[in-house]
């Protein structure tokens, strides 16, 4: 039986792994928070009104609410 092929990678330290993925995960919650904040301001500037810009405001955090209630009461 021949040994299995040797790796084409050198294997990475848990570290460096570990960094890139809170690197990413800082710049996805910073897009998502910009995201968020640029609409609200557009949608005040366009219609002068503070009731649209709290039902987008509320729109947009909507999503992260139901998944929170969602994970809570898969547990239970």
């Amino acid at each position: 039986m021949s040994p299995p092929p040797a790796p084409t990678r050198p294997e990475q330290s848990s570290r460096g792994v570990l960094v890139r993925y809170a690197t990413a995960a800082t710049l996805a919650r910073i897009a998502d928070g910009s995201a968020a904040t640029a609409l609200i301001l557009l949608a005040l500037e366009r219609t002068d009104s503070a009731a649209i810009g709290g039902l987008l405001a509320a729109a947009t955090t909507l999503p992260h609410l139901v998944a929170a209630l969602l994970s809570r009461s898969s547990r239970a």
